[in-house]
């Protein structure tokens, strides 16, 4: 639908399907995508004319630097790698060794669930980002905005959505939790 916005696809306002195959008109109602984010590596891609694996290299792996970080689509993993989840659906938790490309299956497209990482990685690039040195002042203030989903069909207030984060209040033993889930 050529009136879905980067905005919504960021904080999954598209109407485009999701998990539960529900959809509606695009800004209406919040429904986790991750065929949205399937197209936004599609569009990074395009405008820069590179891989996916390339411009996150390039804007964030490399400038932090994340030396344990990777697509796993378009990169070689070797070593050890933790799983949750896999193209068939859940696993139990196991600690396997994948070398060359993890599955590109339709749950792994780039840009939507195929980041490897390690906890060090990840710890160093929240605090990279929510130094405020990553993105703009503005960009950043844009992608913690999270009041424009809420009143939204299928949006939940313990759990607000920004650009790409996600805000939850319920459920925590020590106040807001910030990151990006699944569902």
């Amino acid at each position: 639908d050529s009136r879905v916005t980067i905005r919504q696809l960021l904080n999954h306002t598209s109407g485009l399907p999701g998990e539960a195959e529900s959809t509606c008109e695009p800004g209406t109602c919040v429904n986790y995508s991750g065929v949205g984010y399937g197209l936004l590596g599609r569009v990074t891609e395009a405008i820069t004319g590179d891989t996916l694996a390339h411009a996150y290299h390039s804007e964030i792996l490399d400038p932090i630097p994340l030396t344990s970080t990777v697509l796993g689509t378009q990169e070689a993993v070797d070593g050890p790698m933790a799983t949750g989840h896999g193209p068939e659906g859940p696993l139990e938790p196991a600690d396997i060794t994948v070398r060359g490309t993890f599955p590109s299956g339709e749950g792994n497209i780039g840009s939507s669930g195929a980041i490897i990482s390690t906890a060090r990685d990840v710890a160093v690039f929240a605090a990279e980002l929510f130094r405020g040195e990553l993105l703009e002042r503005q960009t950043m203030s844009e992608m913690l905005d999270f009041d424009t989903s809420l009143g939204l069909a299928g949006a939940d207030e313990c759990r607000a959505r920004g650009l790409g984060v996600l805000r939850e209040s319920a459920n925590t033993e020590y106040g807001l939790a910030w990151g990006h889930n699944g569902i």
